[in-house]
């Protein structure tokens, strides 16, 4: 089965794109580098509709896997207080 996770090379979606590439053809679609090499790796936006097209073409699954911000994630910055 070929399946596309997004977020893939985050905390959470790593190991899901290491399980899964056990049994499928996985790719990771995200915007960070993958920490490891398992699968195919395609850096992109989901926000680019002509791009995701391109990315979901043949594949039977799609695996949304938003990422969860945190204060030293990103450009986003937990406030408190």
């Amino acid at each position: 089965m070929k399946i596309v996770v997004t977020g893939g090379s985050g905390l959470v979606g790593r190991r899901i794109v290491r399980r899964l590439a056990r049994d499928h053809e996985v790719t990771n679609l995200d915007l960070r580098n993958p920490f490891e090499g398992n699968c195919t790796f395609v850096r992109g936006s989901i926000l680019d509709c002509d791009f995701m097209r391109l990315v979901l073409d043949g594949a039977d699954a799609l695996l949304c896997n938003p990422a969860i911000p945190g204060p030293s994630f990103g450009s986003q910055r937990l406030l408190i207080g």
